[in-house]
């Protein structure tokens, strides 16, 4: 239903594609099917996952061999990630008279257990191989087999001859094994001892894996209460209201589609308890997400006319309102409902996104509890049971410890806190999503919790670049100026405030702010060639320096050089040549960055880099030329 999940990408380049796929519910290796593959003969592997029925699609880590009921053929166990945690699988392929041969091995002058003996098996007439076995301490991930070691022998073979390398080099020859035994090789004993198997073993069973069924649909608790932003839904009369602007109670938020069948028997059943929810103190709040799904759905076509776009748009809307609305008056529903927005779906699910550490689009029927500061605790998919929602509503007044131990399905030992930072990512995941004007209020409501949070100053400093974006200089300066006393060492911060406060024409505080910037990273190119344009530049005396502009745009120019000079470095080093007096350097440089104009076809760069030339060969630098030509100022960089 929302329209800002992503597709997925497959093609893993950086640590964060693999993380974002983990959190839509892939895994690396889960959900899986076991592979078992039969040699044949030596020349080829014929894939028989099937037909050996070992295919199951259990998260499968570890297999482990043995001959668990001593008939000379090898059983697995096989353990699993999630349940069932282990599998005893028995071999019960036909034998049809293929023979055997296992051997346990016990060292006395090396180890007791002989790893790292190399036991190989030598079968008497032409065209047989040596087979070869190797005791080792683990087999696979975490894994350790067996310390009989099984050889497959074929049909009628002979043995002439076992020979074990034991740890350390000694060879020893044994010639009287036989076939279709088991036998104990203790090092140095010269002769090899048969073993009997103990008679009388339980037989394994095959069982059906017994599946717990759910009585209820399936609801996750978040295990702490994550407040969601100042969002806005539509009423039937078309107008905006926000969801923030409740009674003060908890409240069951309810999505719901006129063609979804499950939905209106959910909106029949909370309709009918409604006496019984509002005597639990619970509010609810139905909204249809029919315009939601009208809006994905026409995002996808293509409109050569913005105003065409946004009347469609409107159109269809309108048309999904009247039918939600009318299907509400058909059924008579007493609850209070109306229309969700597609941002209001969106920043649900964003909160979602990283609260749970796992995108899972918002479907219907689903439902959220939020209790009575619109923080959510209650996450629903599917039809909602109503004995859940009153029993979840008690949890409200818990603390966070005991809604953490509420929300698991067994007690445990917590290796890292839930939810510690979960408010954090949650705004800066709005203000990194086109959500900045929920986010920044989100961040002020919120302030006193996100302040306890490691990276507070990194949020602080976001809102401030997303404001800078946005052309609001006074406040984005405000909201950087607050990173840099949370964190004095916050390179980035520094020179946001910088860029700000020049837009602002405070050439003095953005020059001290961009100087702690390169205290804290000598080489930062945006930082250099900003204050090296101040420093050319302003009016202010006490700030204007043309030697160490100069100095500041050499290193940019230095740092960012490419086979091609960059045009508006050059204009910030020839605005510092002539600010040093350099007036021959300064028309040399604003001549190269001419021509360079001239070749890229930017009319307008060529116009200023004009004006600049008439300014220097005047003798004069560019602020006192300022006044009486017309002096394109360049941008300075503002991404960090």
């Amino acid at each position: 239903m929302s329209q800002r999940n992503p597709s997925l990408k497959f093609k893993l380049d950086e640590p964060s594609d693999f993380y974002d796929l983990i959190k839509r519910g892939h895994s690396f290796s889960g959900r899986e099917r076991n592979c078992c593959f039969l040699n044949v003969q030596g020349r080829r592997f014929a894939d028989v996952s099937a037909v050996s029925g070992i295919d199951f699609d259990d998260d499968g880590r570890a297999i482990s061999f043995v001959d668990w009921d001593f008939d000379g053929d090898l059983d697995a166990w096989l353990v699993n990630r999630t349940g069932p945690q282990v599998r005893v699988v028995r071999n019960e392929l036909p034998k049809n008279d293929q023979d055997f041969l296992e051997v346990k091995l016990q060292g006395v002058t090396c180890n007791r257990d002989a790893v790292g003996a190399r036991v190989t098996v030598h079968l008497r007439g032409d065209g047989h191989a040596p087979l070869m076995r190797t005791r080792r301490a683990g087999e696979g991930f975490l894994t350790q087999s067996s310390q009989w070691l099984h050889f497959g022998l074929g049909q009628g073979a002979a043995i002439e001859k076992v020979v074990v390398r034991w740890p350390g080099g000694g060879l020893e020859e044994f010639t009287d094994l036989a076939p279709n035994g088991f036998y104990q090789i203790k090092q140095g004993a010269g002769k090899a001892a048969r073993f009997t198997p103990p008679q009388g073993l339980a037989g394994l069973k095959a069982q059906p894996l017994p599946m717990e069924k759910l009585e209820a649909p399936p609801r996750s608790l978040l295990g702490g209460l994550v407040p969601v932003p100042a969002l806005k839904y539509r009423t039937w009369d078309g107008k905006d209201a926000n969801l923030d602007a409740q009674s003060g109670r908890p409240l069951l938020l309810v999505f719901w589609a006129s063609w979804c069948e499950p939905c209106l028997d959910e909106l029949k059943r909370l309709d009918a308890a409604k006496d019984e929810l509002a005597a639990a103190g619970i509010d609810v709040l139905a909204l249809s997400v029919d315009g939601v799904s009208s809006a994905a759905e026409l995002a996808t076509h293509s409109f050569d006319d913005p105003k065409s776009a946004a009347a469609e748009t409107e159109r269809r809307l309108n048309e999904a309102k009247d039918v939600a609305h009318a299907l509400v008056q058909r059924l008579n529903l007493a609850l209070p409902s109306g229309m969700a927005s597609t941002r209001l779906v969106d920043g649900i699910q964003l909160m979602l996104d990283e609260s749970l550490a796992r995108v899972t689009p918002i479907g219907v029927p689903q439902s959220f509890l939020l209790d009575a500061r619109l923080r959510v605790f209650g996450v629903y998919r599917g039809a909602v049971d109503v004995r859940s929602v009153l029993s979840d509503a008690k949890m409200l007044s818990l603390d966070d410890a005991e809604l953490r131990a509420r929300a698991v399905p067994f007690a445990g030992r917590w290796h890292t806190m839930p939810f510690k930072d979960v408010i954090l990512h949650v705004a800066t995941s709005y203000l990194n999503q086109d959500f900045v004007a929920e986010g920044i209020p989100y961040v002020e409501t919120h302030g006193d919790r996100l302040a306890k949070c490691p990276s507070y100053a990194e949020l602080l400093m976001t809102v401030g670049d997303r404001l800078l974006a946005e052309n609001k200089f006074d406040d984005a300066a405000q909201w950087c100026r607050r990173a840099t006393e949370v964190d004095g060492e916050l390179q980035t911060a520094h020179h946001l405030l910088g860029l700000a406060e020049y837009q602002l024409g405070h050439s003095k505080a953005a020059a001290r702010a961009l100087r702690r910037a390169l205290e804290l990273r000598p080489t930062h190119v945006g930082a250099q060639r900003t204050l090296a344009w101040i420093l050319a530049t302003t009016p202010d005396a006490s700030v204007r320096n043309g030697e160490e502009a100069v100095k500041f745009a050499e290193r940019a120019l230095d740092a960012s050089a490419g086979p091609i000079p960059d045009p508006i470095m050059l204009d910030i080093l020839g605005a510092a040549y002539a600010a040093a007096g350099n007036f021959r350097r300064a028309v040399e440089v604003a001549d190269e960055g001419l021509r360079l104009a001239r070749e890229r076809e930017n009319n307008e760069l060529v116009l200023s880099f004009e004006e600049r030339l008439k300014v220097y060969r005047s003798g004069k630098s560019l602020e006192e030329g300022i006044a009486t030509t017309n002096v394109t100022v360049p941008p300075p960089e503002k991404k960090p």
